[in-house]
């Protein structure tokens, strides 16, 4: 995953930006798949513990509160140290602006997901618990793979991984946070936060 990006670092159009990115996503997941032990972690099926309507109220909770409080800690500390991103998307139009809005953010909400919040879980608990130490470690993981970034978005994603965490270990089923993590990115990358 790391090697890809920085594969993506030197990147100049948005085919090969996107290429780097989902070939380190798909390599992940492959990697995952083809051991026998985390394949059984990350590919598990796994019930809601919460009702509808409270599975509802979280994807809703993380889908309005994150475009609403990440773009602003993301400005606030960008101004107190910037010059600190080190890449950026590239966006990309026609076609592959469908194909990246749809496919993939869904690969990118599906793969973080399955990383850094069931196997990053099943990594940390044994040693840190199940509590406020497996959250804010499995945050601060999370945090550093969007390390090009830079250190404004860098803290609103640890922000979205506590809140992330805290949903997975309230609702027990990582489908309606991978629902949740698609739609932001979509709002994000789709345009969409502009209206909020």
């Amino acid at each position: 995953m790391t090697a890809a990006q920085i594969a993506r670092l030197y990147q100049t159009t948005a085919l090969g930006w996107i290429v780097c990115d989902y070939t380190g996503r798909i390599g992940a997941l492959l990697t995952l798949a083809l051991i026998p032990v985390a394949r059984a972690t990350a590919f598990r099926r796994e019930p809601l513990r919460t009702s509808w309507p409270e599975t509802s109220l979280w994807i809703l909770g993380l889908v309005v509160l994150f475009p609403l409080i990440g773009p602003w800690i993301n400005h606030v500390v960008t101004l107190w140290i910037p010059n600190t991103r080190l890449g950026r998307y590239i966006a990309p139009a026609g076609w592959l602006s469908i194909l990246d809005l749809t496919a993939g953010m869904a690969l990118t909400a599906y793969h973080e997901e399955i990383v850094f919040r069931r196997c990053a879980r099943a990594v940390f608990n044994p040693r840190w618990g199940d509590g406020v130490a497996m959250i804010v470690i499995t945050s601060v993981l999370f945090a550093a793979f969007h390390w090009t970034t830079g250190i404004g978005n860098i803290s609103a994603v640890f922000f979205f991984g506590i809140y992330a965490m805290c949903f997975l270990r309230r609702v027990g089923s990582l489908w309606p946070l991978i629902v949740a993590h698609f739609l932001i990115d979509f709002i994000q990358f789709g345009g969409l936060h502009l209206l909020f």
